[in-house]
């Protein structure tokens, strides 16, 4: 994280901010309420897509800051922290020893967060909105930088992330502090994991999975794995 990414984080300047932008709206409302505005239609709906956006914006903020709030609460920062040690040790433990120790929960990751489950006309509601939220957590880790969705996989078997088990404060916590903050080329892994991985992209359901191949490609060009190591 860089000296500017690390002063935007800064509770004391976004708080800056958004008095700032809270004075210049209140600014903008005195000037449209009494400011005699002259505008002709296109203009009109200019500044009526401006005001629609920025609301969608207004509302955004709101919801980031109550989920903040959700995530900041003490017990799911312990809760996260225990988590993130877990990951951190599975990591660690992995590049000491240079092996894969929970191939059987790595795989089953791997196929997860490229396959997520499909809803079916048969589904009760409360398994369709399962499937939902597993496809959404899915989309989420794949996101992530390369190692940390290899940590997460390696980590975390499905029946621990799964939306019946973890919270999305919870979920959401440690998605945000799992990024490992290494220069991701200094990292190396087993080549078990990387034999794992050319496998699963030859196999179904990922063979045919462009995301797939993409997340692959990626690993490669950051060198997160080495067939040398």
């Amino acid at each position: 994280m860089d000296a500017k990414t690390s002063a935007s984080c800064d509770p004391t300047v976004i708080m800056t901010h958004l008095r700032e932008l809270s004075s210049q709206a209140a600014t903008i409302v005195r000037a449209l309420k009494y400011g005699r505005v002259q505008l002709g239609h296109e203009e009109y709906k200019s500044l009526e897509a401006a005001s629609l956006d920025l609301n969608k914006t207004v509302a955004t903020v709101t919801e980031e800051v109550k989920s903040l709030g959700r995530r900041r609460k003490d017990a799911i920062v312990a809760e996260g922290q225990k988590l993130l040690s877990q990951a951190k040790n599975v990591k660690s433990d992995m590049m000491r020893t240079n092996e894969l120790k929970n191939r059987v929960i790595f795989i089953r990751n791997m196929q997860l967060f490229f396959n997520p489950p499909e809803e079916s006309k048969l589904d009760s509601p409360p398994v369709r909105k399962r499937k939902k939220l597993t496809r959404e957590r899915c989309e989420i880790i794949r996101r992530l930088p390369p190692s940390a969705a290899i940590i997460w996989a390696a980590a975390f078997p499905p029946s621990a992330w799964d939306s019946n088990i973890m919270s999305k404060s919870l979920f959401d916590y440690v998605i945000e502090f799992l990024t490992p903050e290494k220069d991701e080329k200094e990292l190396r892994y087993p080549a078990s994991l990387y034999e794992i991985l050319t496998a699963l992209a030859a196999e179904q359901p990922l063979q045919n999975s462009t995301e797939f191949e993409a997340f692959l490609a990626s690993v490669y060009a950051t060198k997160v794995l080495s067939k040398e190591d």
